[in-house]
């Protein structure tokens, strides 16, 4: 009997301190995994309001000189002036100035109202460019063809250049004219437009 309760006590005893003596496994923690990559934002997913013009000037300053005075600014310094006489329509203070350039050919500058500067516009001269943008905001988005892909981008302003934020390119065939932020129907149909199922008869 002794020897038995001797034997009981001594597997309790052993039981124990392998308890003590055993951890949990830690969990990992390298600091060198790697984050989930998210997919940028479609372009029509950004809001304007997300992207707040900070300086507003309506109206361009007296007696603005337009520089740097490259071949493009002088060659159309009369459409540009005329055009700043529309005021401040992007980022608070700054004209955007839109001329053809051959055929379905956009040619972009932009114009600070406050001192006359302009700035080159990244797609400037894409086959039917379309712009969309606010006054009170640093957000552009952009639509272009590139043969038969329709081209969405979106970009920010970011005080001395565009950043651009996301790009998305849309197979259309022969369906160009739902290039745009104002897609026009199709001659031969009813002008009632679906966001995903495009023109309806």
């Amino acid at each position: 009997m002794r020897f038995l309760l001797a034997l009981f006590l001594t597997i309790i005893v052993n039981c124990v301190a392998h308890a003590e003596n055993t951890t949990p496994p830690e969990q990992s923690t390298e600091s060198g995994s790697t984050p989930e990559v998210l997919n940028p934002p479609e372009p029509d997913a950004l809001r304007f309001e997300d992207f707040p013009a900070k300086v507003f000037q309506k109206k361009a300053a007296k007696n603005i000189r337009l520089w740097p005075q490259d071949d493009w600014v002088k060659e159309l310094k009369a459409d540009i002036l005329e055009d700043m006489k529309r005021g401040a329509d992007f980022a608070g203070h700054y004209s955007m100035v839109m001329v053809g350039c051959g055929t379905a050919c956009i040619g972009v500058r932009m114009v600070d109202l406050r001192n006359g500067e302009v700035f080159e516009f990244p797609e400037s001269g894409q086959y039917q460019l379309d712009l969309d943008y606010s006054v009170k905001s640093r957000l552009m988005k952009t639509m272009w063809i590139d043969g038969t892909v329709c081209v969405s981008q979106s970009y920010e302003w970011a005080g001395r250049s565009f950043k651009k934020l996301s790009e998305r390119r849309t197979e259309l065939g022969d369906q160009s004219e739902l290039c745009s932020f104002n897609p026009q129907p199709p001659p031969d149909v009813t002008p009632t437009w679906d966001p995903v199922n495009g023109w309806r008869p």
